[in-house]
């Protein structure tokens, strides 16, 4: 550690080492306010540079070895470098508590500026200040990635079980219209050499509204099955679903001859019901309540935002 500051032990090399940050980029004079006005100091692998919701106000320009960024126990996937500030959020407006932990992940030395030293460089070279919103900007561009897109149409991750896959396939095609809608399906989903978890996980979190087309037997456990058919359980699929989308996105959909079954298979969810095609009925025609009360359902809801809840 100490042979790591020694390389800036000197005013010189400290303005050089400050020259290449992006937060003066090349600006002399600039780089010379800085470290008339701040304090070299050094930390060891896992010291902590500032706590999430603490109250100090300096900012660390980084010379040497790089940090992690932790918001709320979670390592955020990119990390600061030589060359990047952090910190400045609270040493620009001290009233605002850090927002996040930084950590040292290998030696650091870096140049510490408090909120006072701060603002006496800014008002000696003004230039700071605009060069600081610069790298504010870029930050927040960053950050933003981390958030996905909303869906533009809403996106219905179905799946049925193997006696329902045909209905499923007609409520498939009345919803595309209007909707974006993956009906799983191992062959069709999972590429070779993938797991399908992986791609289950993957598509549930894609979507913003799960259905669930079962008859009651397919939710029981084998001994209390009704019928001697081989067992096509869908209810794995559906408690993952559920935990992605939970189970106010989640329809989970039976024969009408199947809403009176006991309540304990539904998991505490009401099933909506459609009517199964018979001879003198068409498919399309038999499942227009259920396509339309599905329809109802995610029109009320809408696309589900990508932010984290706050409360």
């Amino acid at each position: 550690m100490t042979v790591q500051i020694d390389r800036f032990k000197d005013r010189d090399d400290q303005i050089e080492a400050m020259l290449s940050q992006k937060t003066v980029r090349g600006n002399r004079s600039v780089a010379e306010a800085l470290v008339d006005a701040g304090e070299l100091v050094a930390f060891s692998p896992g010291e902590e540079l500032m706590h999430q919701g603490a109250n100090d106000d300096d900012c660390w320009f980084i010379l040497a070895g790089s940090v992690d960024l932790i918001v709320n126990g979670e390592r955020l996937p990119y990390g600061r470098g030589a060359g990047d500030v952090v910190g400045e959020f609270a040493a620009i407006n001290p009233r605002l508590p850090r927002t996040a932990t930084v950590t040292a992940r290998e030696p650091v030395v870096a140049l510490r500026c408090g909120s006072a030293a701060l603002k006496s460089a800014g008002r000696g070279e003004p230039e700071l200040w605009r060069l600081l919103a610069v790298e504010l900007t870029h930050k927040i561009e960053q950050r933003n990635q981390l958030i996905a897109s909303v869906n533009e149409r809403p996106r219905i991750f179905m799946i049925a079980s193997e006696s329902r896959r045909e209905i499923a396939q007609q409520i498939r095609l009345a919803l595309l219209r209007d909707h974006d809608v993956e009906l799983w399906n191992v062959d069709d989903l999972v590429p070779p050499g993938e797991h399908q978890v992986d791609v289950l996980h993957e598509q549930a979190r894609a979507a913003d509204f799960g259905v669930v087309l079962a008859d009651p037997d397919d939710l029981c456990d084998p001994p209390e099955r009704a019928s001697g058919d081989r067992w096509h359980t869908v209810r794995f699929e559906l408690g993952y679903v559920m935990s992605e989308l939970s189970r106010h996105r989640t329809l989970v959909m039976v024969p009408e001859w199947g809403a009176g079954a006991a309540p304990r298979l539904f998991k505490g969810m009401q099933p909506m019901t459609y009517s199964l095609p018979d001879e003198g009925v068409p498919p399309r025609v038999a499942l227009t309540r259920a396509i339309e009360a599905i329809t109802e359902f995610v029109a009320e809801r809408k696309a589900r935002s990508r932010l984290r809840p706050t409360s």
